[in-house]
């Protein structure tokens, strides 16, 4: 991630870098940052543009635009300014979803010993 020109290091105490950007629907989105704290975020996308806009839910008014481009089947690239001040790149890689312990074990309704002892 580039922040103004310069590289964020991934430090697990960090509040503001983004760990992973989760997408649940066209309109909104979660982030969950270096430090696993989350916050919720409204998404109006333009397809034609290839644009971007994120909200918080509690601020309306400051927005965040980014212009996006797929790269490949798995590479997602966000260029754009953050609540209107910061200057962001990101680089993101798609999860696999197969790779989620619901999807690769399957949904057992009751389970003599759990999962993740």
């Amino acid at each position: 991630m580039l922040k103004k020109h310069d590289t964020i290091p991934p430090l697990t105490t960090d509040t503001v870098r983004w760990s992973k950007l989760i997408i649940s629907s066209a309109e909104s989105a979660g982030l969950k940052m270096m430090d696993d704290s989350t916050r919720r975020f409204a998404l109006k996308m333009d397809t034609i543009a290839k644009r971007i806009a994120m909200f918080e839910y509690s601020d309306t008014t400051l927005k965040s635009y980014f212009n996006y481009r797929l790269k490949g089947k798995d590479t997602l690239l966000l260029n754009g300014l953050w609540k209107n001040k910061d200057s962001l790149l990101i680089t993101m890689k798609k999860y696999d979803l197969k790779k989620f312990p619901l999807v690769s074990r399957g949904f057992n309704w009751i389970n003599e010993t759990p999962y993740n002892k």
